[in-house]
């Protein structure tokens, strides 16, 4: 994940060619995580974190498809 969708398509653009023909999705989605959705690493400099979902998260109900890649 990313902190901006300028941050996730500078890293797109940083991937060889053959990655991103690899990879499945190729859409920037917007949302709001909370505390309870999970356990989110310290952002990077270069925008990236991870999150750790719990269980009974469902990020598909929080987020939306706003641009593609």
């Amino acid at each position: 994940m990313y902190i901006s969708k300028e941050s996730a398509k500078t890293a797109w653009g940083h991937l060889p060619i053959q990655a991103r023909n690899n990879l499945a999705y190729k859409q920037i989605a917007k949302g709001l995580i909370e505390k309870n959705d999970g356990v989110i690493t310290p952002i990077q400099s270069n925008g990236h974190f991870d999150l750790h979902e719990f269980q009974h998260t469902d990020l598909a109900k929080k987020f939306t498809i706003i641009d593609t890649l």
